[in-house]
C-alpha cells in the first residue's frame, strides 16, 4: 500500500474513493478544488494502481498520481492496491476500506456510479458502500457514521441529485488531467479523445444549472432541506 506524504494521520471532511488513478479527479475533480477552495479538507483513496493500463505501468500512474494529489492540494492520499482488473466485493476488501474510513473520518464520501462498462469501477462502487456499513462496527474498529455518500460519473450516466457548478475550477481540473500525460495524451483511439468529451460533458451538465461547468453527483438516500433558498 503506498501513503502519500501529505500527512497520512489527517481527518478529513471529504474522502474520495477512485478504482484507479484519474478516475477520481474525472469524476469529480472540480468539486474536489471547490470544496478546498471553501475551506474543506479532501483526500482520495485509489483502490489499484491501475497497472493493467495499455500506456503505464502501475509505477508511472502512481507517479503522476502524485502530481495530481499537489495540484489539488490534497491532505491524504493512499493506494489501497489491491489489484487491477481484480476488485471483488469481498468480506477482506469491505474491512480493507472500512478501516481506511475509520482511519480518516470522512464526513462526505465520494465514490463512482455503479453502473458502468469497467468492471472495476462498478466493483469500487459496491465495495465502498458495503464498507461504510462495516465502518460503523465496533468489532472492527472506532465506529464512523458519515454525512453522505454520494456517486460520481464516469462512463454511465444517470440523472443527477445535484449539479455542482465547477466554472471556477474547470481550468484548474484539466491542470490536473494533464498530470496524467501516459492516459491522455496517447494515439489509443479510446483514450486520445477522452479530455476533449469529458469537457463536453461538464459543459452539458453545466448548461443544465445556466452555468458553464458541472459535474453531476447522485445522493444515496435522501437530501434533507431546512432552506429551499439556501440549497
Amino acid at each position: 500500500m503506498w501513503v502519500s506524504d501529505m500527512g497520512s494521520d489527517a481527518s478529513v471532511d471529504i474522502l474520495a474513493f477512485s478504482p484507479h488513478p484519474d478516475d477520481a479527479e474525472l469524476g469529480a475533480g472540480g468539486f474536489l478544488l471547490e470544496m478546498k477552495a471553501r475551506g474543506y479538507t479532501t483526500g482520495i483513496i485509489d483502490l489499484t494502481e491501475g497497472e493493467l493500463s495499455s500506456t503505464a505501468s502501475g509505477e508511472t500512474r502512481i507517479h503522476e498520481a502524485k502530481q495530481a494529489s499537489q495540484l489539488l492540494d490534497l491532505e491524504v492520499r493512499e493506494n489501497a492496491a489491491l489489484g487491477d482488473g481484480q476488485l471483488s466485493d469481498t468480506y477482506q476488501t469491505r474491512l480493507t476500506i472500512a478501516r481506511i474510513i475509520g482511519k480518516y473520518t470522512p464526513r462526505i464520501v465520494l465514490a463512482p456510479f455503479r453502473e458502468d462498462r469497467h468492471p472495476d469501477h462498478s466493483a469500487c462502487s459496491v465495495i465502498v458502500k458495503h464498507a461504510l456499513v462495516y465502518a460503523r462496527l465496533k468489532k472492527v474498529g472506532p465506529p464512523h457514521y458519515v454525512d453522505h455518500l454520494l456517486y460520481y460519473m464516469l462512463n454511465s450516466p444517470f440523472t443527477p441529485t445535484f449539479i455542482v457548478d465547477i466554472t471556477a475550477s474547470f481550468e484548474k481540473k484539466m491542470e490536473v488531467l494533464s498530470s496524467y500525460h501516459s492516459q491522455f495524451y496517447t494515439d489509443l483511439p479510446y483514450l486520445k479523445s477522452y479530455l476533449h468529451q469529458m469537457q463536453v460533458k461538464a459543459a452539458y451538465y453545466g448548461s443544465l444549472i445556466n452555468t458553464e461547468y458541472g459535474e453531476p453527483f447522485l445522493a444515496e438516500g435522501f437530501l434533507k432541506v431546512s432552506d429551499p433558498f439556501n440549497i
